[in-house]
């Protein structure tokens, strides 16, 4: 038969051609249109790697270490860069207006290109409310409630074009410093920014997958059966986690999450919808908005008692505070629960 690896490394070959052989392209237009907007050609190629991921601005030592953290940072960096200038740039435009003063030609494209990206982020949020969906993060975020065979779900959709790197930062990382478990806020949240193996360790760890233990704790070590061996499942996940193939996994239970969320969002949308969402985002199901509050309500109460447990207030004060918290954030959990949307 065939050599799988090799039906694996020209399949990667070709992923690889078409990505930045439509890279050049794009660049290529984007370069042409500057200069026909009067840009010198080594102001257009510079504009031109500004806008398309601008790598050269990291240095090699910088890109060395950022690589040793976080999975693949390049990019994340070159448009978190050039988004934070456009914010910039629009502000300036402003002030040069206000004192009279022209602007440059590289202010002013840049301040425009600020303008194109909001008109598209308000443009998704519009389209996705057609769609019948809800918006839960503006220009990235949004969900519906669909039917599946377990029943009723919300089907979220993630989107992760370059427009929106800033939007899904700031949303990240905004209301996680009362978490009582802060490290664990702190690596969920980079979960997919952070070195494949950095996360592994955490997780191997923590013995957790998200919200699902790798292994059951109570598990024997021994013989290899059944699937449910330490040993196993941690190679299991390991792999898994490494290689990052989960299709070839075929006992990987959480492969039928991406199957299950596409078939969920195929049925309720049609085929077109489908094949139009998925090419830029991705799909995943998850439990209603009052089933996650019951289960955040009783996640608090087990970290709660976790913690006073292994941590013990050493003074009245100390014990006081933590009640406060705990029936303020009780309360916060319940009113989210019963608000009317």
């Amino acid at each position: 038969g065939k050599n799988p690896f090799k039906l694996i490394d020209d399949a990667y070959r070709l992923e690889w051609n078409m990505a930045w052989g439509g890279d050049g392209m794009i660049r290529m237009a984007t370069y042409n249109y500057l200069k026909d907007k009067g840009f010198k050609p080594i102001d257009a190629g510079q504009m031109t790697a500004y806008f398309h991921g601008d790598y050269a601005m990291i240095t090699p030592a910088a890109r060395r270490i950022a690589n040793r953290i976080f999975f693949t940072p390049s990019f994340k960096l070159a448009m978190g860069h050039l988004q934070a200038n456009m914010i910039k740039s629009s502000v300036q435009i402003m002030r040069d207006a206000a004192n009279l003063k022209k602007p440059s030609a590289k202010t002013k494209m840049l301040a425009k290109g600020a303008l194109i990206l909001y008109a598209s982020q308000q443009a998704k949020d519009y389209m996705f409310k057609q769609w019948g969906f809800k918006k839960e993060a503006s220009g990235f975020k949004y969900y519906k409630t669909v039917e599946t065979d377990e029943g009723e779900k919300e089907i979220v959709i993630y989107n992760t074009d370059p427009g929106n790197v800033i939007l899904r930062q700031v949303h990240r990382w905004t209301k996680w410093q009362d978490d009582p478990d802060r490290l664990g806020a702190i690596m969920n949240k980079a979960h997919w920014d952070l070195h494949p193996l950095g996360s592994l360790v955490y997780e191997l760890a923590k013995n957790t997958d998200g919200e699902n233990p790798i292994w059951n704790p109570f598990d024997k070590t021994g013989k290899w059966n059944d699937g449910h061996i330490i040993a196993k499942d941690i190679l299991h996940h390991s792999i898994r986690k490494i290689v990052a193939m989960e299709r070839m996994v075929e006992d990987y239970t959480a492969t039928k999450g991406p199957k299950a969320s596409y078939e969920a969002l195929r049925n309720d949308m049609g085929k077109l919808h489908t094949y139009f969402i998925s090419a830029t985002s991705l799909a995943y199901l998850r439990q209603t908005k009052d089933q996650r509050k019951m289960r955040q309500l009783k996640n608090w109460e087990r970290l709660y008692k976790k913690y006073f447990f292994i941590d013990q207030p050493k003074t009245d004060e100390e014990y006081q505070r933590r009640i406060d918290t705990f029936f303020r954030e009780t309360n916060n959990i319940l009113n989210e629960m019963f608000e009317h949307e």
